[in-house]
């Protein structure tokens, strides 16, 4: 599944600038749209460590109407969440009818890391993700359009940006003795996040892949992707 994100993807600078304008106006156009017709927008951001989803979701919130986008970024689950269902943190962050939602992380990051770190057994991750696409399912029955990015790297290329990130003073924060953990449990996070995707690649919430080593190739695909399932919704009303 992941081989497919492995082909070395690229643009030049010149083919992202002829592409840009026009995805940028029809994106912003797809906006205004989206809010009149009143429906929402959820977009997940998920994948490798060090694939410039951070720059991603900085990106779409360029190319959209600030005003009518939300974005929440979920990391270690704090007390008050933890008193409550697993899903509250989520439901509460779900965009109104007319706006669109970017999660920068979402409900897929615990359950594949708890795999990964052993603390669950598959059979519990089938189980999670089976909820997850059941609760997808209720928001797009109820409306809502889900699109889900994975950004994904090689191992090689995993290790060659985040060398590069943690050696550049402006952006070394970035690089977190998490990430080279993950890049150690490599194999073990391809395989259960492959799992992962698989059983909740659905007609009415797709799983897309995006080949994330080329910032040009990544941003205009998930700006593009975007665009087409705005656009596909709009026509369906």
């Amino acid at each position: 599944m992941f081989e497919a994100a492995e082909l070395g993807r690229k643009l030049t600078k010149a083919q992202y600038d002829a592409a840009l304008p026009k995805l940028r106006s029809e994106l912003l156009g797809a906006h205004f749209a989206l809010k009149e017709a009143k429906v929402p927008v959820v977009v997940i951001i998920s994948g490798a460590d060090g694939g410039g989803k951070g720059e991603v979701v900085h990106r779409l919130n360029e190319w959209l109407d600030p005003r009518g986008v939300d974005t929440h970024a979920f990391w270690q689950t704090s007390d008050e969440e933890r008193d409550r269902p697993y899903y509250w943190r989520f439901w509460r962050a779900l965009p109104a009818r007319g706006r669109v939602g970017i999660l920068f992380g979402s409900w897929y990051s615990e359950p594949i890391i708890r795999r990964v770190y052993g603390t669950i057994k598959t059979s519990k991750l089938d189980t999670e993700m089976d909820r997850i696409a059941c609760f997808e399912k209720m928001l797009v029955d109820d409306g809502a359009v889900i699109v889900k990015l994975w950004f994904h790297l090689a191992r090689k290329v995993q290790r060659r940006l985040l060398k590069d990130l943690e050696s550049n003073p402006k952006t070394h924060w970035r690089v977190l003795p998490t990430d080279w953990k993950h890049l150690k449990l490599y194999d073990k996070f391809t395989e259960f996040s492959e799992r992962a995707l698989r059983r909740t690649d659905t007609g009415h919430a797709p799983w897309h892949l995006i080949e994330a080593a080329d910032r040009r190739y990544r941003e205009l695909t998930a700006g593009q992707l975007l665009l087409q399932a705005i656009q596909q919704k709009l026509r369906e009303l």
